[in-house]
């Protein structure tokens, strides 16, 4: 599994709005100067975000966004499986939601199931509060 620079940013958002929550929304601008994101990229990021229901959203002059749920709601797993569409450690169609011709006689295919369901689980367990409390 690799995770993409939008998997990344990703949770650097979400840490950096959790680490300025003060209950007032937070510009892009704000943010994107802290993490040194662009802009532009930072904008589909936090589109994917909000549309993911993890922001609350503002427009105007004291528009921006903040966490919808305290940090220790939101799983990296969650985060990431937003960002990424999946965790899976192989490009392989029997873990995702798509079925393999190959399956029935595909002997690594069960290495690669319980890796996936490691992953998840490791991910699952960690939080944003975890990260911003070195609980790692």
């Amino acid at each position: 599994m690799i995770v993409s620079s939008r998997g990344r940013y990703a949770i650097r958002v979400m840490i950096d709005l959790a680490q300025h929550n003060n209950g007032e929304l937070i510009s892009l601008k704000e943010i994107a100067q802290r993490q040194e994101i662009s802009m532009k990229y930072l904008e589909l990021i936090v589109r994917t975000l909000n549309k993911g229901g993890m922001l609350v959203s503002g427009r105007g002059k004291k528009g921006g966004y903040r966490l919808k749920k305290s940090p220790e709601e939101y799983s990296i797993s969650e985060i990431l499986k937003l960002t990424e569409k999946t965790l899976a450690p192989v490009n392989c169609g029997m873990i995702g939601e798509e079925g393999c011709e190959r399956a029935a006689k595909c002997i690594t295919l069960p290495m690669w199931k319980k890796l996936d369901a490691i992953i998840d689980e490791y991910l699952s367990g960690v939080t944003l509060k975890d990260l911003l409390e070195g609980n790692v």
